[in-house]
């Protein structure tokens, strides 16, 4: 468990997160709760990434963790440096819930894949040169296409197009070929493989299983996605 957590650290976009880390594997009497500790380590060095909390803000905030554990205090405790405030939580849930695809690609690519992996509750190996964003609804839609069908609105469109809910993960290979085809091409030919016809990654077999892609839909999934992400991470 503890080596699956130090996956996802090493795939945030900064290492500030390992003196804390090293200073408490070395204390010997805390082994009983390491994967507790790099669990909340993960949580934390996430949430900092998400928000785009960057340089020296970031390494002042691991260094408060350093001395609350210097100074044998209890960092596993509510409230402390190594814990999220109620604040970052709502900023945390304010990206989450926004134009997700219009955040830096190592932060929709680390959501993402973290909840992939959380929904097929296993640690898949990703390679990220083979592994992409596709959006469902296109960026570009066709005039008498499904998905203007389905959402006539333009307006309304454009606030779902970059969304948790409208983004899932594909093989670089297929993203550059589903760009702008039909929900249902989409489906048989590019969100599943050719070999067993089921989706290669969780979070896109959960949109396979969809006839339309309508607000309803979106706006479900929406939520869906959004309950994971704060049972992943306590927010």
């Amino acid at each position: 468990s503890v080596n699956a957590i130090l996956q996802w650290l090493n795939n945030t976009d900064n290492s500030d997160w390992l003196p804390p880390a090293i200073a408490f594997l070395i204390d010997k009497t805390k082994r009983p709760i390491v994967a507790d500790f790099f669990s909340k380590l993960e949580r934390l060095s996430a949430g900092l990434m998400i928000m785009r909390v960057q340089g020296n803000k970031r390494i002042v905030r691991y260094s408060k963790v350093l001395r609350e554990m210097e100074a044998g205090k209890d960092v596993m405790q509510t409230g402390s440096p190594l814990d999220l405030t109620e604040d970052e939580k709502k900023s945390i849930m304010q990206v989450l819930n926004g134009n997700l695809y219009l955040e830096s690609l190592p932060v929709r690519k680390y959501i993402l894949q973290r909840l992939n992996s959380a929904i097929s509750e296993v640690v898949p190996i990703y390679e990220p040169r083979k592994t992409s964003i596709e959006h469902v609804l296109p960026q570009q839609q066709r005039d008498g296409s499904d998905w203007i069908g389905w959402i006539p609105d333009e307006e309304v469109r454009q606030t779902w197009v970059h969304r948790l809910a409208n983004l899932v993960l594909l093989s670089r290979r297929k993203n550059s070929e589903a760009s702008n085809s039909s929900f249902k091409d989409k489906k048989e030919k590019y969100f599943c493989s050719p070999i067993t016809g089921v989706a290669t990654y969780a979070l896109t077999l959960k949109v396979y299983s969809e006839d339309v892609w309508t607000v309803d839909v979106l706006q479900r999934r929406q939520n869906e996605l959004l309950e994971k992400l704060k049972s992943i991470w306590d927010l």
